[in-house]
Protein backbone atom coordinates (compact mmCIF):
# COMPACT_ATOMS: atom_id res chain seq x y z
CA UNK A 1 0.00 0.00 0.00
CA UNK A 2 1.32 3.51 -1.23
CA UNK A 3 1.70 6.30 1.81
CA UNK A 4 0.19 9.26 0.38
CA UNK A 5 2.28 12.21 -0.70
CA UNK A 6 2.91 15.08 2.11
CA UNK A 7 4.15 17.35 -0.19
CA UNK A 8 2.54 20.16 -2.71
CA UNK A 9 3.51 21.68 -5.51
CA UNK A 10 2.94 25.39 -5.82
CA UNK A 11 3.61 26.73 -9.24
CA UNK A 12 4.24 30.59 -8.34
CA UNK A 13 5.55 34.01 -10.97
CA UNK A 14 8.77 34.88 -10.64
CA UNK A 15 8.23 37.72 -8.77
CA UNK A 16 6.16 36.38 -5.97
CA UNK A 17 8.21 34.00 -5.34
CA UNK A 18 11.24 36.21 -5.16
CA UNK A 19 9.14 38.52 -3.02
CA UNK A 20 8.05 35.33 -0.65
CA UNK A 21 11.36 34.02 -0.09
CA UNK A 22 12.63 37.73 0.80
CA UNK A 23 9.71 37.91 3.13
CA UNK A 24 10.63 34.64 4.78
CA UNK A 25 14.47 35.44 5.37
CA UNK A 26 13.66 38.79 6.86
CA UNK A 27 12.04 36.20 9.37
CA UNK A 28 14.34 33.64 9.40
CA UNK A 29 12.25 31.26 8.45
CA UNK A 30 12.19 29.04 5.23
CA UNK A 31 9.56 29.46 2.64
CA UNK A 32 7.97 26.39 3.31
CA UNK A 33 7.91 26.60 6.89
CA UNK A 34 6.14 30.16 6.40
CA UNK A 35 3.62 29.04 4.38
CA UNK A 36 3.08 25.90 6.41
CA UNK A 37 2.29 28.35 9.22
CA UNK A 38 0.33 30.73 7.10
CA UNK A 39 -2.40 27.43 6.56
CA UNK A 40 -2.39 26.49 9.82
CA UNK A 41 -3.58 29.96 11.00
CA UNK A 42 -5.94 30.22 8.03
CA UNK A 43 -7.43 27.09 9.03
CA UNK A 44 -7.40 28.12 12.58
CA UNK A 45 -9.51 31.41 11.96
CA UNK A 46 -11.58 29.52 9.48
CA UNK A 47 -12.43 26.70 12.61
CA UNK A 48 -13.70 29.62 15.02
CA UNK A 49 -16.82 30.83 15.37
CA UNK A 50 -17.11 34.94 14.95
CA UNK A 51 -19.25 36.23 18.03
CA UNK A 52 -23.24 36.70 17.70
CA UNK A 53 -23.78 40.28 16.30
CA UNK A 54 -25.12 42.81 18.83
CA UNK A 55 -28.37 44.12 18.23
CA UNK A 56 -29.72 46.86 19.86
CA UNK A 57 -33.24 46.56 21.85
CA UNK A 58 -36.01 48.89 20.63
CA UNK A 59 -36.60 51.00 24.05
CA UNK A 60 -35.05 50.48 27.33
CA UNK A 61 -36.53 48.24 29.78
CA UNK A 62 -38.73 50.07 32.60
CA UNK A 63 -37.66 48.04 34.95
CA UNK A 64 -33.77 47.93 33.78
CA UNK A 65 -31.52 49.37 36.25
CA UNK A 66 -29.55 52.11 34.39
CA UNK A 67 -26.10 52.39 34.90
CA UNK A 68 -24.27 55.61 34.53
CA UNK A 69 -20.77 56.89 32.78
CA UNK A 70 -18.77 59.13 30.93
CA UNK A 71 -17.26 59.65 28.02
CA UNK A 72 -14.92 62.08 27.29
CA UNK A 73 -14.79 64.01 24.34
CA UNK A 74 -12.78 66.93 22.46
CA UNK A 75 -15.02 69.96 21.24
CA UNK A 76 -15.22 69.05 17.69
CA UNK A 77 -16.14 65.09 18.66
CA UNK A 78 -18.66 66.52 20.58
CA UNK A 79 -20.05 68.95 17.97
CA UNK A 80 -20.10 65.44 15.36
CA UNK A 81 -21.98 63.61 18.22
CA UNK A 82 -24.40 66.87 18.55
CA UNK A 83 -24.98 66.86 14.78
CA UNK A 84 -25.72 63.46 14.46
CA UNK A 85 -27.88 63.55 17.45
CA UNK A 86 -30.35 66.35 15.68
CA UNK A 87 -30.24 64.05 12.26
CA UNK A 88 -31.22 61.84 14.34
CA UNK A 89 -34.09 63.88 16.23
CA UNK A 90 -32.68 63.70 19.80
CA UNK A 91 -32.84 66.59 22.03
CA UNK A 92 -30.41 66.85 24.82
CA UNK A 93 -32.29 66.70 28.46
CA UNK A 94 -29.85 67.96 31.79
CA UNK A 95 -26.54 67.30 29.40
CA UNK A 96 -27.88 63.89 27.86
CA UNK A 97 -29.21 63.30 24.46
CA UNK A 98 -32.56 61.52 24.78
CA UNK A 99 -34.84 60.05 21.49
CA UNK A 100 -37.44 62.45 20.43
CA UNK A 101 -41.12 60.76 19.73
CA UNK A 102 -41.94 59.94 16.26
CA UNK A 103 -44.79 62.61 15.61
Amino acid sequence: MEKPSLAMNVHLEADLKARWVAYCAGLGKTPGAALKETMEQQLEKANKKPPPPFRQIPQALDNEPKVRFEILMTKSEKAVVEARANLKRCRNVGGSLMRSAPG
